[in-house]
Formats: C-alpha cells, sequence, structure tokens
C-alpha cells in the first residue's frame, strides 16, 4: 500500500496525467469543483477514503478522511481527518475548497493507523 500511495505522489508531483492510465483502470481523480464537493461530502457521509491533492498540505496526495464540510462566511471549509492512512499527522486538517486541485475516492473505509491493532506496535 505505502508504494502505491508513494506512486501516486510521484504521479501528481509530476503532473503527468497519463502515466494514471497503467495504474488501476477503477482509479478515478476528480477535479471538476463540483465533483469535488460530491466527493468530500460521500467521504464524510459513508466514513471513506479520500485521496487530496492540496499543495497547502505538503507535496503530493493525501490518504485520509473527511470529518466535517462546512461554510464559514463565503469560504467553504473541509476538516479531514488528523492522520493520512501512513499515521503522519498533517500539517493542516482544516483546508478550504478552494486549495483543493484533485481528489481520488476509494472504496476503503477510513480507520485512524495510529490506534488501529494492525498497524499499532508497543515498544
Amino acid at each position: 500500500m505505502i508504494a502505491f500511495i508513494e506512486r501516486i505522489r510521484t504521479y501528481l508531483s509530476a503532473n503527468s496525467e497519463s502515466l494514471f492510465a497503467g495504474l488501476n483502470p477503477s482509479l478515478r481523480m476528480v477535479k471538476s469543483r463540483k465533483g469535488i464537493i460530491k466527493e468530500l461530502v460521500n467521504s464524510k457521509n459513508t466514513g471513506t477514503v479520500l485521496g487530496i491533492y492540496c499543495p497547502a498540505l505538503g507535496e503530493g496526495m493525501f490518504l485520509t478522511g473527511v470529518e466535517d464540510f462546512f461554510t464559514a462566511g463565503t469560504e467553504q471549509i473541509v476538516e479531514l481527518k488528523r492522520y493520512d492512512l501512513n499515521g503522519v499527522l498533517l500539517q493542516r486538517d482544516h483546508i478550504s475548497l478552494a486549495e483543493i486541485k484533485t481528489v481520488c475516492p476509494f472504496r476503503s473505509m477510513y480507520t485512524n493507523p495510529v490506534f488501529n491493532k494492525k498497524t499499532h506496535f508497543a515498544y
């Protein structure tokens, strides 16, 4: 899974959409504002993982979940789960909808990797 995520990050950083064709035919990149909103709401309501490409979060795509989606004044704000699927704490958990460039919906349910028994190791 980590290798797959790194491949996605590499391809997004290179801005080369044609490279996605060989990854997985069910991998769908959503770039339209209407489509992004639809996938954000779907992730929030179903608890599924969403790949988010947002330069404000850092380089590459981050696989996480949506905690909330709301309007603050004239701006639409997305509240993300605090951790990505690698267990890395996101730099920011509140981002503006305008900052999101692309999303990639997944069918997998988001589980916090920090508290997941399969990935939590005691030292």
